[in-house]
């Protein structure tokens, strides 16, 4: 199974242009901490976190499989032998997407998935690599 761009490269998300759009659903009670961040859960969620798991699985199995990751792996094995390389202690990982968008979108899910699943891959080498624990 492929990653679905057959170059390997990464998805690029883009800002729309123009005015927000204001929601057409209006907050029920004032105290949702949801509200604070902008992060709201999925009204109508359609899977169940065992389904989400599984799908997860999945699409890591495919990102370990994938051409890409060999050769990100060589690449992180080039840097860790490189002399005075910085030393890498903390991974943070900013907004990948929703696991079960609420428009239903393949695509944004597998993204999500397959930039979660590389980005673990990804903290999982440089730990190995060390004898730190990578956050």
């Amino acid at each position: 199974m492929g990653l679905g761009k057959e170059d390997g490269e990464w998805s690029q998300v883009t800002r729309k242009r123009g005015r927000k759009q204001p929601t057409t659903e209006q907050p029920k009670a004032s105290n949702d901490q949801s509200l604070l961040t902008g992060i709201r859960p999925n009204p109508n969620p359609e899977l169940t976190v065992e389904e989400i798991r599984k799908y997860h699985d999945l699409v890591t199995q495919e990102w370990q499989e994938s051409a890409c990751w060999k050769a990100l792996q060589q690449l992180l094995q080039t840097c860790r032998e490189t002399p005075g390389r910085p030393t890498v202690d903390t991974a943070i990982c900013l907004g990948p997407g929703p696991f079960d968008p609420a428009n239903g979108s393949s695509l944004t899910r597998r993204t999500a998935h397959m930039q979660t699943a590389a980005f673990g891959s990804i903290v999982s080498n440089l730990g190995r690599a060390s004898s730190l624990f990578v956050l």
